[in-house]
């Protein structure tokens, strides 16, 4: 069934109002805790942007030290090489209880990794640096999904922290 044009200026609030009704709903009732979503959402743009900007930039420091498009696959490769092998146990540590603390460890590999790119310019230096911020990307991208399902809603957790003889 086709909606008729509305006559009025099309806005948010008149045409594409039931797209985001549902969205709204669940921000009006407070069924999204966002004292948890923002700041995971703004931590994960922040390192995907990053990530995406020094694997370019690895990439180009490739060809700066004339590297083979072997090498240079390699280096590329290292990214993911490593943590494909790790991540069913970095999945069970967190499961343990231990998000919080791959977290901060994959935001010091994260670190880490940035800085040994920007000062470690050899072959070697690219391939390490490459692999650790691979790690790092995968604790950072990991740990808050266990975050988030661990926490509760505001309603639950309200109910949560009431005594039992309310």
């Amino acid at each position: 069934m086709q909606q008729a044009l509305c006559r009025r200026p099309c806005t948010l609030r008149y045409c594409d109002a039931p797209m985001f009704e549902k969205l709204a709903t669940r921000l009006r009732t407070s069924e999204v805790d966002l004292k948890l979503l923002i700041p995971l959402l703004l931590s994960t743009v922040l390192v995907q942007m990053v990530t995406a900007i020094i694997r370019i930039t690895t990439s180009y420091r490739a060809i700066e030290l004339n590297l083979s498009i072997a090498w240079l696959g390699l280096i590329a490769a290292a990214f993911a090489i490593l943590p494909i092998f790790i991540a069913v146990q970095v999945g069970r540590y967190i499961d343990r209880g231990n998000d919080a603390r791959t977290a901060w460890a994959g935001a010091g590999l994260f670190l880490v990794a940035c800085a040994g790119l920007a000062f470690w310019s050899s072959v070697e230096g690219l391939f390490v640096a490459t692999t650790v911020m691979g790690m790092g990307h995968l604790c950072l991208m990991a740990s808050p999904a266990q975050a988030t399902r661990n926490s509760p809603a505001p309603a639950q957790a309200v109910r949560a922290s009431l005594p039992r003889s309310m």
